[in-house]
């Protein structure tokens, strides 16, 4: 009898197991976690595009604080004591059978996964920061640092000025009622990425005044090349001058006082041989990018949208502006194939197709710039978590 219910208890103590599931389910779960907030904060930030080129507002929102989980693993075995008695011959006496049975019904596992996500909200007054002030070359600047130097996409997306040179600066009204400036700047925009790319000028971040900027040069033998005095020209450079730096004339600021509201402050750059320039919010670079999604026919009839009519009345076309940096396609049922990020607005479904590059890399370039400017104003906020049990 020993030895069986030694066997049985053996038995339990293999089903519970003696080793930590904890680093099995950090294997099994982290890769998950990071999966759907990665899928569901570009879900927020498409549906924000689409909910501002249908004249909404694109709206703060919850971000993920942290995930807890906890784990348990029980197991439980049923052992059923039975005794028997049998009677022996007449003048013997009756022997008696003790046995320990495992029940089937009996022997079981128990896993238990019980998460509490953390949402931080984002207040009012938060995204209010983050997305109505303007960037600053110190936001350009870790973009450079990151790797983000296309000046083509750079230029085309974040300045709605360079000196004189107007890059569709009124794209951000809702209500816009009349064609957008664009083709001198993106003549000029052409001219540099062309030099820059033969390697006849370089681009670098500098500092201007103790400002952030940044600087192109020209190379000693394109100093006074056609494209080079065309561009000096354009931005009212002197022509002798080797290098253009663009800064921003006045860095405008919100920050919090003591009482909690919202401080406004302008530092004043100056400096020689510089191009002053403006610069797009965030709001402002989504309100541009709003422009690239395709509305649906049924929603353009029914007028639920703005659609801005060129000098013929015809409808603006958009297209010279966003090639090759944001499409945004539109479809009534759900895309499942070749699909990088996709939101459900209006009875519709909204996506950039996977292998849409161009449009892969402006959205990412935006979540680096979100991630950049939210890091900036959780250094002065801190809201209130929201902790829920799923």
């Amino acid at each position: 009898m020993n030895k069986k219910i030694a066997c049985i208890v053996s038995l339990g103590v293999a089903l519970t197991g003696c080793s930590s599931i904890g680093p099995k389910q950090i294997h099994l779960d982290r890769g998950a976690y990071n999966e759907i907030i990665r899928q569901t904060d570009y879900q927020q930030l498409l549906n924000a595009i689409v909910s501002l080129s249908y004249l909404e507002t694109a709206s703060s929102s919850l971000s993920v604080a942290g995930i807890t989980s906890s784990y348990s693993l029980s197991s439980q075995i049923g052992i059923l004591p039975s005794w028997s008695r049998q009677l022996g011959q007449q003048g013997s006496p009756p022997s008696i059978t003790q046995s320990l049975t495992a029940g089937q019904e009996g022997i079981g596992t128990t896993y238990t996964d019980s998460p509490t996500i953390s949402y931080s909200p984002v207040s009012p007054q938060e995204f209010v920061m983050v997305m109505e002030t303007p960037l600053s070359f110190t936001d350009i600047n870790l973009l450079f640092n990151g790797g983000i130097d296309n000046f083509s996409i750079i230029s085309r997306l974040l300045l709605s000025y360079a000196g004189q040179l107007d890059n569709a600066s009124a794209a951000s009204d809702p209500l816009l009622t009349k064609s957008v400036g664009y083709k001198n700047y993106y003549h000029f925009v052409d001219l540099v990425s062309n030099m820059l790319n033969s390697n006849q000028a370089d681009i670098s971040p500098v500092l201007i005044n103790q400002a952030p900027g940044v600087m192109i040069t020209f190379a000693n033998a394109f100093i006074n090349s056609t494209a080079a005095l065309e561009i000096k020209n354009m931005l009212q450079v002197p022509s002798d001058s080797q290098k253009i730096i663009f800064a921003t004339k006045g860095t405008t600021t919100f920050t919090t006082n003591q009482n909690g509201n919202l401080v406004q402050t302008t530092n004043a750059n100056s400096a020689n041989d510089v191009v002053f320039v403006k610069t797009r919010s965030l709001y402002g670079i989504l309100a541009f990018l709003s422009h690239a999604v395709a509305i649906p026919k049924a929603d353009l009839q029914a007028h639920v949208t703005n659609q801005l009519k060129d000098d013929h009345g015809n409808p603006f076309d958009w297209t010279p502006l966003l090639k090759g940096i944001m499409n945004i396609q539109s479809s009534d049922n759900e895309p499942t194939r070749n699909v990088f990020v996709k939101t459900y607005a209006h009875g519709h479904w909204f996506y950039i197709q996977d292998s849409d590059l161009r449009s892969k890399a402006t959205f990412m370039l935006l979540i680096r710039l979100m991630t950049i400017k939210g890091a900036e104003s959780a250094a002065n906020i801190s809201g209130p978590v929201l902790s829920i049990p799923v």
